[in-house]
């Protein structure tokens, strides 16, 4: 939150009246007291960290697992092939 006692002192000290310092204060105080609350906290950062953390994680396992299945189907084409039990892939997918 803004000290708009420090503010409005600082506005006079830079040669602004005390009727026009102190309205200012009051006016950004009131504008930024809807966006404070608002604003994320170090701990919601950290909370959200923690869970972006554990689906990446989760993610990284489903695509490792993916890859597997996939050089296991590599392996079983190539196998296929080389039986001579398939001649071309592109039969397979057809």
């Amino acid at each position: 939150m803004i000290d708009t006692l420090h503010f409005a002192d600082r506005l006079k000290d830079s040669g602004f009246e005390n009727r026009q310092a102190e309205g200012m204060a009051r006016a950004l105080g009131d504008a930024l007291a809807g966006t404070v609350e608002n604003l994320a906290t170090k701990s919601d950062l950290a909370a959200l960290d923690t869970k972006l953390s554990a689906r990446i994680e989760t993610l990284d396992t489903k695509v490792e697992a993916l890859g597997t299945q996939i050089k296991f189907v590599f392996a079983a084409l190539a196998m296929l092939l080389a039986l001579g039990l398939i001649d071309t892939v592109p039969r397979l997918l057809s």
